[in-house]
């Protein structure tokens, strides 16, 4: 997965489903 930076502010390591 690729980090991405959510309302929180937490940098998680996210799946991308959306964008292939």
């Amino acid at each position: 997965g690729e980090k991405r930076d959510p309302k929180n502010g937490i940098e998680f390591e996210y799946i991308n489903l959306d964008r292939q």
